[in-house]
């Protein structure tokens, strides 16, 4: 048949149709291991007629290796079963789609959640040839999860953003222009949400708020957190704000965002206002309080100076000599709390070398006498200096009556010390030194019992150090 003469190409021979035979071989192989190797999932299906010639169901004809992997089904299972066979579903799955797909010859696209299989997935569809139809799938269901949480969260932080007391904004790091902001900062600084997203932050602040606000947007930009507090005129009315900035990072670790966070102070800087009034009141008050304790104490001691003028048992008149000088150590406290700026506490240099001056004045000076005094510039408690200040009083009085007899010379020390140990106070003297049995706290007179039991009260001790004259330390 066909006629004598007629000769039928060779496969694979030197014919005109070798070439494109070859190509088509070559491409048939190129498609065969795309299918095989393709991470989605491929079905090719034959549409199933009802005797009326409607679509029914369908037959899964072929899958590739992926098919297994996206839905968990072996190939084995399903090949040459209908939908609702390999499936295990009373109605075919997307048989409308599909049979559209088939009838026309139009490829679709569409994302679905398959309830047979708990997963979602993203199916592309089209008719390779007439009846058929093949589906290209991939597993979507992580992803959705993933679009589902972020929505969850998305509903959640406008919730918040909504509800918090504050002002929240979102700023493009690059550009400084809104990407949301909250109600509150909708209602605070501008009549619409639309007229303030997308404005840069000078066009939405105008020139004055934007800058004060310039210097911590540009530490936020560089990866730096900053706040500032201002008075705004907000539509409220005038308002303090605390605001603060957080830079946002991208995955390359640029700051792609910029939070920003505001608080309403204005409440607590009227509280601030109301404590340091207070707290100024109270001060004038203790001052007043200390003025007036001094005079009474100046008036103290001018009575016990008068007293011991016109006294004739020298007893009496030395009593009250030692007397009117602890007065007028305390006196000289009071004097210096009056002055103080911080109240409640004394500068050591400004209450103790005077102190020494001025029980040095009431009492007879030996002549070539050479008084040192040394004093670290500390910061003391008045419930402390007071009591030192009488310590003092006792001990340098005690050397200028005792150490030096008839008037003869010699050195005075006096020394306040005090760092990352205690703070120590000794008065020393190379005088004729203490009487035997005064080498112990709690020996000696009045005077030596006063210090041991002051040191005492402010959580110290008094020792005597041995060595030519007297030396008495305290320690607290």
């Amino acid at each position: 048949m066909g006629g004598e003469g007629r000769k039928m190409p060779r496969l694979g021979g030197a014919g005109p149709l070798a070439p494109r035979r070859r190509r088509a071989s070559l491409e048939a192989r190129g498609y065969e291991a795309l299918y095989l190797h393709m991470i989605e999932g491929a079905a090719l299906h034959r549409m199933v007629l009802d005797p009326r010639g409607r679509p029914e169901d369908y037959v899964i004809i072929e899958t590739n290796p992926a098919f297994e992997t996206q839905l968990g089904i072996s190939r084995e299972s399903v090949v040459g079963k209908t939908s609702r066979e390999a499936y295990g579903v009373p109605e075919a799955p997307y048989l409308d789609l599909y049979a559209e797909v088939v009838a026309s010859g139009k490829a679709r696209v569409f994302e679905t959640f398959f309830p047979a299989l708990d997963k979602h997935f993203a199916i592309s569809v089209y008719r390779p040839y007439e009846g058929h139809f093949a589906t290209i799938f991939e597993d979507i269901t992580e992803r959705k999860r993933a679009e589902a949480d972020l929505t969850e969260f998305n509903r959640r932080f406008r919730n918040l953003a909504t509800s918090v007391p504050g002002y929240i904004a979102y700023l493009d790091a690059a550009t400084l222009r809104y990407e949301f902001v909250n109600e509150a900062f909708v209602r605070s600084f501008g009549p619409a949400r639309g007229e303030l997203v997308g404005l840069t932050a000078a066009e939405a602040l105008g020139p004055e708020v934007y800058a004060l606000a310039r210097p911590s947007l540009e530490r936020a930009q560089r990866g730096e957190k900053a706040s500032y507090e201002n008075l705004f005129d907000l539509a409220e009315g005038r308002r303090w704000l605390n605001v603060n900035y957080s830079p946002i990072f991208g995955s390359d670790g640029k700051v792609e965002s910029i939070a920003i966070l505001g608080y309403d102070i204005t409440e607590l800087k009227r509280k601030e206002e109301e404590v340091r009034s207070l707290l100024k009141e109270k001060e004038l008050v203790l001052r007043e309080v200390h003025h007036r304790i001094k005079n009474n104490m100046n008036s103290i001691c001018s009575l016990l100076g008068l007293q011991a003028e016109t006294s004739r048992d020298e007893a009496v008149r030395t009593a009250l000599i030692d007397a009117s000088a602890r007065v007028r150590a305390m006196l000289l406290l009071y004097d210096r709390l009056y002055r103080s700026e911080q109240l409640g506490l004394v500068r050591a240099l400004d209450y103790f070398p005077p102190l020494v001056d001025a029980i040095l004045e009431d009492l007879p000076r030996p002549e070539g006498l050479v008084v040192e005094k040394s004093v670290d510039d500390l910061v003391i408690d008045q419930a402390v200096a007071q009591p030192l200040g009488i310590i003092l009083n006792e001990l340098v009085t005690n050397a200028m009556k005792y150490a030096f007899p008839e008037g003869r010379g010699g050195r005075l020390s006096v020394r306040l010390s005090g760092g990352s140990g205690p703070t120590r106070l000794s008065v020393a003297d190379d005088g004729k030194g203490l009487p035997p049995g005064l080498d112990k706290p709690g020996s000696g007179g009045f005077g030596l019992l006063l210090v041991s039991s002051l040191a005492e009260q402010i959580g110290g001790h008094m020792r005597i150090e041995p060595g030519p004259g007297a030396s008495i330390v305290v320690e607290f």
